[in-house]
């Protein structure tokens, strides 16, 4: 009777404890705020230098270079949001689902 008794409450505590994903669920928002945040932060150091460039504080040369280095970086920042992602997306499949779509030949 404790063997049930136990095999049952240890099945409840698994079933309630399956569905929860808080933490990944967490960890998205923060990539995606913090990727969010990254990006704003270079869009104003982009528009301070157009501003800097026209007042005549900072050379044109300088602000172009500037300019451009800033374009490289919200690229990367880009770049390493998108592969972020498809992993992401590659890794919460289930492994039924990798299955059947590797045993049918659908085209998508």
């Amino acid at each position: 009777m404790k063997r049930i008794k136990l095999s049952v409450a240890a099945l409840l505590i698994a079933g309630i404890s399956y569905g929860q994903n808080n933490v990944k669920n967490n960890i998205k928002k923060n990539i995606n705020n913090t990727h969010k945040e990254i990006e704003f932060r270079i869009d104003n150091l982009m528009s301070a230098i157009r501003m800097d460039m026209h007042y005549g504080r900072t050379f044109q040369e300088h602000g172009n270079y500037y300019f451009k280095e800033l374009i490289k970086l919200k690229s990367i920042n880009e770049d390493l949001i998108y592969e972020y992602w498809k992993l992401n997306s590659m890794c919460s499949c289930s492994n039924h689902e990798q299955e059947y779509n590797a045993n049918t030949n659908v085209v998508r």
